[in-house]
């Protein structure tokens, strides 16, 4: 039975495909209130597809999805833009708009819910950027940020509306190593200080280790295993073995 004072989201026999490729078959997966989850997977296994469907972008062929206990599946565009609402998604690549300033870029959200308070939205871009690091950046221009600067940005629209769950998509691919250790610390932070329930992609080892409470494992279109970062690191199953060490998986397991 679903639990939703303990679970934030519920994923159960999620089917997904696209064309004739079966990307999704029979998910089943649980994120606890206000913990990370991480996905691991091999690149193209689907894991973006399966974020897309449990924040309602996309829909499943079969399954249900149960964001604090209520089914978003079959739900109507108007009915499911409101369990949207509660998600902000830090997409790959920061999906910034090249032609808005970090200003505008920060603030998008705030004005497509409808707010027209100037000096509201001013204020609540600065609290956000301030989170991130990246206050006295206002003006600037995508093209002039860097990498990990233009992560930050996306994050800071990502928390402008305060959701109550973050969706992270490869939050630190492409990074250097201090810049992902600082998108790192903040997704820890947000989870800490705010109680954010965080789904988080990565392929980023040490990144699970540092802000991972359960990770889960995607193969063959469901969550192969799960369990917490101790765990899936000792894991003995030869197909998570592989994964983690990095070496070509020539098994046929799926």
């Amino acid at each position: 039975m679903s639990d939703a004072s303990t679970h934030f989201l519920e994923a159960t026999g999620v089917t997904k495909r696209l064309g004739v490729h079966l990307v999704l078959d029979k998910a089943n997966l649980a994120i606890r209130r206000g913990e990370t989850l991480v996905l691991l997977g091999r690149s193209g296994e689907g894991k973006s597809v399966f974020l897309k469907n449990l924040a309602g972008l996309m829909e499943p062929d079969e399954g249900s999805i149960k964001v604090e206990g209520k089914e978003i599946v079959g739900l109507d565009e108007r009915h499911v833009g409101v369990t949207r609402r509660k998600f902000g998604i830090l997409f790959q690549g920061g999906a910034l708009f090249d032609s808005f300033n970090v200003e505008q870029n920060v603030a998008f959200p705030l004005v497509e819910a409808g707010i027209r308070n100037r000096e509201e939205i001013r204020q609540r871009v600065r609290d956000s950027l301030e989170a991130v690091g990246m206050h006295g950046h206002l003006s600037k221009m995508p093209i002039h940020l860097s990498g990990g600067q233009r992560k930050r940005v996306a994050l800071a629209r990502a928390i402008i509306a305060n959701p109550p769950c973050l969706l992270y998509d490869e939050p630190t691919a492409g990074l250097d190593p201090i810049a992902t250790a600082n998108i790192d610390r903040l997704i820890r932070r947000f989870q800490e200080q705010f109680k954010v329930t965080s789904f988080v992609i990565t392929h980023d080892l040490k990144s699970v280790e540092r802000i991972a409470d359960r990770v889960a494992f995607l193969r063959a279109g469901t969550i192969w295993c799960l369990g917490t970062p101790p765990e899936m690191l000792a894991s003995t199953d030869p197909a998570v073995q592989h994964f983690l060490e990095g070496r070509a998986d020539d098994l046929h397991l799926g």
